[in-house]
């Protein structure tokens, strides 16, 4: 389907689960919603304002803390909640609600609310306006005209499968090709019903749960040969690690002056430094490379990419340089695509670099390197001996030998080496992220690109 055509039904969507209900309230009800909300306290966010009841939404983790409930939600939408209950498709009572207010402009980021907080059921009521909600299932999009009074209900896989939100736009488009300006205001009721068990749904691909699982445990393969590794090898690492690409220098001077730059994969930091009228968010898995950022001067933390520690749409720009290549399979390096594609604004941009396949002198490199798998490799760092850190000699890293005649300590370092596209391919198939420029330069394949969420 063309994502400029509008649907008024939720039955012509196809998404099961999907339920709109127009008229769902009278003139006079909304009107009387819309006093009750105006006479409580706002919160502003950067271009919204919102309230919450019940519990507070935290939009950083699309959940709530189900231990810190503010109170009983407010009796002027008890009608609204019993009415909610007494339908077929919804049955159940609610105790979060979230008031959110639209001006023209303004819209609502792709998201599924997080599976393991909520209920299978959500209802949103639109009051004072309508509005178009679109929604995102890979390269699958719905679009569907919300009507003022109207209430959207989304269960089960529109629940859990379905990413929905509100472009940012003034004006939407018809079937009919017109184009129909955005209310002066519009204002919804979103209500959810605290869970606080796992999720086990049929939608893996949105679950936190699984996720969590999956992802944010590393897998043995990063930790011995990426993690460990690098924390026993970070001084002499970073010594030799100490000219900057000209490319990532180039790109990093082409952002705009004070902006809000990430380095997911910092290292030692060495294009930390690199513009002085910006402000860098830096972090990196090991922590012996965050140590060596810290005896800089630097401010760096330990933490790892598929979970980056910011805010969504909280940077400008970011950079992660030689890092995906450490990431031992294709859905955790989306994942990573898609954490630094989280953390950008709309608009915002990224250089991600790789190692190749294609490599400049691979008689000196690919040849000598130890095969794992596919394009998979073992790459070893001879550590002088002389330069073993101490604190490592309690607890060795596991992945190390010695050379015959003991002057070195030998290091295995994972690595997935990209083909000419692939990394493009990767970066093309996360949701929120558009490749806008692809190269090669000093054997690594690189690409910028765009959050387009």
């Amino acid at each position: 389907m063309s994502e400029s055509v509008i649907k008024r039904k939720g039955v012509e969507t196809g998404i099961r689960g999907l339920i709109l209900l127009e008229g769902f309230l009278t003139e006079a009800e909304e009107q009387t919603l819309l006093r009750a909300v105006d006479g409580k306290g706002w919160e502003n966010l950067s271009k919204r304002r919102v309230q919450h009841h019940g519990y507070a939404f935290d939009y950083k983790v699309r959940g709530v803390n189900p231990r810190e409930k503010i109170g009983p939600l407010p009796r002027f939408v008890e009608p609204i909640v019993s009415r909610l209950k007494a339908l077929d498709d919804v049955g159940q009572e609610f105790d979060q609600l979230t008031v959110n207010e639209y001006v023209p402009g303004v819209g609502l980021s792709p998201h599924v609310d997080t599976h393991s907080m909520f209920t299978n059921v959500l209802a949103s009521v639109s009051l004072a306006g309508h509005t178009v909600m679109e929604f995102r299932r890979g390269h699958e999009k719905q679009a569907l005209l919300l009507p003022r009074r109207s209430v959207l209900i989304l269960a089960s896989e529109a629940r859990y499968a379905w990413r929905h939100y509100i472009p940012h736009r003034k004006t939407d488009p018809l079937e009919e090709g017109r184009a129909v300006p955005r209310p002066t205001r519009r204002v919804s009721f979103t209500f959810r019903r605290i869970q606080v068990n796992p999720c086990i749904c049929d939608w893996p691909d949105e679950c936190d749960t699984r996720k969590n699982e999956q992802l944010k445990i590393l897998p043995g393969v990063e930790d011995e040969y990426v993690r460990r590794m690098y924390d026993a090898i970070a001084p002499h690492f970073s010594s030799t690690r100490f000219s900057r690409w000209p490319k990532v220098v180039d790109f990093l001077n082409s952002i705009d002056k004070g902006s809000v730059i990430a380095d997911v994969g910092c290292g030692n930091g060495k294009y930390l430094s690199t513009r002085k009228d910006c402000m860098f968010l830096a972090s990196d898995l090991s922590v012996g490379l965050v140590n060596v950022c810290v005896e800089k001067s630097f401010d760096a933390l330990a933490a790892d990419g598929l979970n980056c520690p910011y805010r969504d749409s909280s940077c400008d720009a970011a950079i992660c340089i030689a890092v995906v290549h450490h990431i031992s399979s294709v859905e955790r390096r989306k994942r990573l695509i898609a954490e630094i594609a989280r953390v950008l604004r709309r608009g915002g941009r990224a250089l991600i670099t790789a190692w190749a396949m294609e490599q400049e002198k691979p008689a000196k490199t690919i040849a000598k390197w130890e095969k794992i798998d596919g394009n998979d490799f073992f790459v070893p760092w001879h550590l002088p001996s002389h330069r073993t850190q101490r604190q490592h000699e309690q607890d060795p890293c596991s992945v190390s030998k010695t050379t015959p005649d003991d002057s070195f300590q030998v290091y295995k370092r994972y690595y997935h080496l990209f083909q000419e596209g692939e990394l493009e391919t990767l970066v093309n198939s996360v949701p929120g992220a558009r490749a806008v420029d692809s190269f090669f330069d000093k054997s690594n394949w690189c690409v910028i690109f765009e959050a387009t969420a």
